[in-house]
């Protein structure tokens, strides 16, 4: 496969990658935050791991990022229910 053509298989995967809802539950699959504690990227997986059973909203409000609930589905550390 070319060059061009890998790039373009990609930016049609990321498209078709489901919008995080701030009204779906958070389920922790792995409670250990893989970051180094008292970095900023760890505050804001522990506001997501804590958030457990709980809305990516609430997530949100205790510092969260969008893009880390992402992250953190994408490597199957949480799963983000509908």
């Amino acid at each position: 496969m070319a060059k061009s053509a890998k790039k373009a298989a990609a930016v049609a995967s990321a498209k078709t990658t489901k919008a995080i809802s701030p009204e779906s539950k958070i389920v922790v699959l792995k409670a250990e935050n893989p970051f180094r504690e008292g970095t900023a990227v760890y505050k804001r997986v522990q506001a997501v791991l804590l958030s457990k059973g709980k809305t990516v909203e609430h997530a949100l409000k205790k510092g969260a990022k969008r893009s880390t609930v992402r992250y953190l589905r994408d490597h199957k550390i949480v799963r983000v229910a509908a």
